[in-house]
């Protein structure tokens, strides 16, 4: 498990700061456990969304020789702003091995991140699924026959088992009763309210779809995106002589290869490549 708290007020900082942050915890404590996966192995992801106080976890897992689901890693996010778990999403799907399907929350304000997902790796692909008692009782009593037969290997964690813990039956349907508790996993301050569970229940789901993956993403395509928007950022953050200036050359040199790739420095630095150099 990866836990992955944002400080008060990140949201407060510019897109160029943001972005570079969760780039490097990215490359820190999550690209590790991408040498965990399957290279020939399709990849399926489950989610629950949060802005604020619970929160918003996301599952990656593959099946293996014995047809079990393994999840990989489930990364927790609390306060993350809503473009930076889009950024998060799109970064992992982009570097995982054959990405085949995913189940979103689509509830309240995770519709708009479900949707964005949907527009960028199909909506075959990415399903937005508004949680109702109708769906838990299509979904919920796979993820418990899951890890009853023992088909499912979870991380063995204290957040993780207090959020299945919460499933409760009502009138006859395992659900996620409304309402939070306070584990230690998280400390004093941090309260759950069964969204691991929801997640592993999305990507049980997911990984009994019957969808081919699809063609291995371009890690550069995506670095090159997020190069981008940390360059936009920067242009817009300094609004003397020197952001007209950086547009202009920017600008230059996109007329003069449009097959250019922007790339952006640790220290800061935009560079513009061409066939790596």
């Amino acid at each position: 498990v990866i836990r992955l708290a944002c400080p008060d007020g990140f949201e407060r900082h510019s897109e160029e700061y943001r972005t570079s942050w969760i780039l490097e915890f990215l490359e820190t404590e999550v690209a590790p456990y991408l040498d965990d996966f399957d290279p020939t192995r399709p990849t399926y992801f489950g989610q629950d969304f949060a802005r604020n106080g619970d929160v918003s976890p996301i599952v990656f897992g593959q099946r293996d020789d014995r047809m079990r689901r393994v999840a990989r890693f489930l990364l927790e996010m609390r306060n993350v702003p809503f473009k930076d778990q889009e950024l998060i999403l799109n970064w992992i799907i982009s570097r995982v091995p054959m990405f085949a399907c995913g189940k979103m929350d689509a509830r309240g304000n995770g519709s708009a991140l479900a949707e964005a997902m949907q527009q960028r790796w199909g909506f075959d692909r990415v399903e937005a699924v508004q949680t109702s008692e109708k769906t838990y009782l299509a979904f919920m009593p796979k993820l418990r026959s899951a890890i009853e037969d023992q088909m499912l290997l979870i991380p063995w964690d204290e957040g993780v088992m207090d959020d299945l813990r919460m499933i409760k039956l009502v009138r006859g349907i395992p659900m996620i009763p409304d309402r939070g508790k306070v584990s230690k996993a998280d400390g004093d301050s941090g309260k759950r309210h069964g969204d691991d569970a929801i997640a592993l229940m999305h990507f049980v789901a997911a990984s009994d779809e019957d969808i081919g993956p699809m063609k291995q993403a371009s890690d550069k395509t995506d670095d090159a995106a997020s190069a981008s928007v940390l360059i936009d950022a920067r242009i817009a953050e300094l609004t003397d002589w020197r952001g007209m200036m950086l547009a202009r050359v920017r600008a230059i040199i996109r007329q003069a290869d449009p097959e250019i790739v922007e790339t952006w420095k640790w220290r800061g630095v935009p560079v513009w490549e061409h066939a790596g150099i």
